[in-house]
């Protein structure tokens, strides 16, 4: 029952963020017993440091070879919305075309002492991204960008959707432990 629960629940959250049809595969999949292999990082801007996309890659690998020994496996990424660190999730370096890295920073507002997945994005966030968009150029990383990270979001839904985009065709479930439901 509980497993049933869960997988209602992981449903839910990645339909709202936009999952992939394989993603909703794989949450059936976990529903009907597949082990998973969970991997997470604490939801930051733009997705946070590079080796966020690292570990869910290392879960997609390790969710194949496990499945290629025969063990229905799927991969999970865990969302640390509860995280508390706002000054360490706030900003992001990207490489520039002259191989420099940029800053990026959003100022947040309200009381650091909140989870971070529940700070919300106000119009600065459109300004960060367009400077992003210019470093980056007419590209799938900047579409991606402009379409998670908007006014009205949370560090944690914008995290979100840019990781199901990112692994839309593996699958990777999205998973946010904040949510009461859980």
């Amino acid at each position: 029952g509980r497993r049933a629960r869960v997988a209602e629940i992981l449903e839910l959250q990645n339909r709202s963020w936009g999952a992939s049809a394989k993603a909703l595969e794989n949450i059936a999949r976990f529903r009907e017993g597949a082990f998973a292999v969970v991997t997470g990082q604490q939801v930051g801007l733009f997705g946070g440091p590079v080796f966020s996309i690292y570990k869910a890659l290392t879960a997609v690998k390790l969710a194949q070879e496990a499945n290629n020994l025969g063990l229905n496996c799927v991969p999970v990424f865990w969302l640390a919305t509860e995280d508390h660190d706002l000054e360490e999730v706030n900003q992001v370096d990207i490489l520039s075309p002259g191989g420099q890295l940029e800053r990026f920073s959003i100022p947040t507002h309200g009381d650091k002492d909140l989870p971070v997945g529940g700070v919300t994005f106000g119009k600065e966030i459109a300004e960060i991204v367009a400077r992003a968009e210019g470093l980056l150029g007419e590209s799938e990383a900047a579409t991606l960008l402009a379409e998670c990270y908007r006014p009205g979001e949370t560090f944690g839904t914008a995290f979100a959707m840019l990781f199901v985009r990112l692994f839309a065709d593996v699958g990777v479930i999205m998973l946010d432990g904040s949510d009461p439901e859980l």
